[in-house]
């Protein structure tokens, strides 16, 4: 009989906590803040086109959302919609003017589309917000460097480096300076960079960058 009474129980109880777990899903899906993050999850999956949808949904319940703005900005971009993008990054911006996040991710839309000087515009107002974010003087570094202003691109890497010394994000950053170095003519300065770009590519496990770096070491090194 008391294993009856304790089965009973048990089953109310899981009866309570799913309906308390129904009410707190429909709850959540009131909050724009739900669907954002849902919308980031399935963009960090590639899901691009589920998570604009996402995205759209955040917005629809919390128009001055600027975060979401963003977020669905980038998935465009990845979806090479540039121009859309640009115009998230525009109203995220008017909804928040000190957002230097939303500055980088506007200049890096605008490099893609080949507009450097715009970009590297974007890339100033997000140093002078945010003095300390690497990723800034990275990007600029990378829009002086389609420009040909190796001089100034390199101090741009420097500053990134800097800022990050070991970060594995830097793989990028070190091959670009080495790029630029031997543009300079500043073999030595060029191999190190290579090397640690080797390195950090190595330690993040990206084979894509890894297999680029040897190829640039190959064509530039005979030694």
């Amino acid at each position: 009989m008391t294993g009856w009474i304790v089965a009973i129980v048990i089953f109310v109880i899981l009866i309570v906590l799913g309906y308390i777990a129904y009410l707190g899903i429909r709850v959540l899906s009131n909050k724009p803040q739900y669907y954002s993050h849902r919308g980031t999850a399935k963009r960090n999956k590639g899901n691009y086109t589920d998570a604009v949808t996402d995205f759209d949904r955040a917005i629809q319940l919390e128009p001055d959302y600027a975060t979401a703005y963003v977020n669905r900005g980038f998935v465009k971009v990845h979806l090479k919609q540039h121009f859309a993008a640009i115009a998230d990054y525009d109203k995220a911006i008017q909804l928040n003017p000190d957002y230097a996040y939303a500055y980088i991710c506007r200049g890096n839309a605008k490099r893609k589309l080949e507009q450097y000087f715009a970009a590297i515009a974007d890339y100033d107002k997000a140093i002078r917000l945010k003095p300390d974010d690497a990723t800034a003087y990275d990007n600029r570094g990378r829009a002086k460097h389609y420009l040909g202003q190796s001089f100034v691109d390199i101090a741009d890497y420097d500053k990134a480096i800097r800022l990050e010394p070991d970060d594995a994000f830097n793989a990028f950053t070190y091959f670009k300076r080495g790029d630029s170095n031997y543009k300079l003519g500043r073999i030595g300065e060029a191999k190190q960079d290579y090397r640690t770009a080797l390195k950090l590519a190595e330690q993040s496990g990206n084979e894509w960058l890894k297999a680029n770096i040897e190829e640039t070491m190959r064509l530039f090194f005979t030694d």
